[in-house]
């Protein structure tokens, strides 16, 4: 229950800090003009969020979505340790980290089903999308864990399961991300 309680913490003061940071660059952007062409295909403008060049209602709708991402990148957080600590147990192995590439897979795999249907079809909108893809699947898919146990398995002299957790990460989380847009096209045509 602490580890929760800690996680529940740093997710609030992390959600605070970008609450200040939106309020701050608001605040420093009024005279700067028009948001430049470039800023409107960024991923932050794909799920509503707004930094910089925002009016007052721009900024309550920018920390409306802050606090879904929030809540859903815990949501996410927590489903990851879930999952990551029940693959990599019932694998029965410490030489390979299963868990980690099943999240992977599994993430990539939602994230592909996701964008179909939020990119092609518009059948999610940007709220959903925020709490879903930035907030759950940013919270539940991570590369960061993927690289450091790569770097832990060269460390410890595992060569060839170092190159097979790189290529299986890379190519079946490609091919999943490909086999969630094929599922969502066929389901949705």
């Amino acid at each position: 229950m602490h580890a929760i309680s800690r996680c529940v913490t740093a997710h609030l003061v992390f959600v605070l800090m970008l609450g200040m940071f939106a309020r701050w660059a608001w605040l420093n952007n009024v005279e700067r003009g028009p948001q430049p062409a470039s800023c409107a295909r960024c991923d932050f403008h794909k799920v509503g969020i707004h930094f910089g060049y925002m009016e007052p209602k721009l900024y309550i709708h920018t920390m409306t979505k802050l606090l879904l991402i929030g809540a859903g990148g815990f949501i996410g957080s927590v489903l990851r340790y879930l999952v990551s600590g029940s693959v990599q147990a019932l694998s029965q192995s410490i030489a390979f980290p299963y868990g980690t590439l099943a999240v992977n897979i599994l993430g990539c795999f939602c994230i592909g089903f996701l964008s179909e249907l939020s990119d092609v079809r518009a059948l999610i909108g940007t709220d959903t999308r925020a709490f879903l893809v930035v907030g759950i699947l940013g919270g539940f898919t991570t590369f960061s864990a993927f690289g450091n146990e790569t770097m832990n398995l060269i460390r410890e002299g595992e060569a060839a399961l170092a190159l097979m957790n790189v290529g299986a990460q890379v190519l079946l989380g490609i091919g999943a991300v490909w086999l969630g847009y094929t599922l969502a096209y066929v389901i949705w045509r």
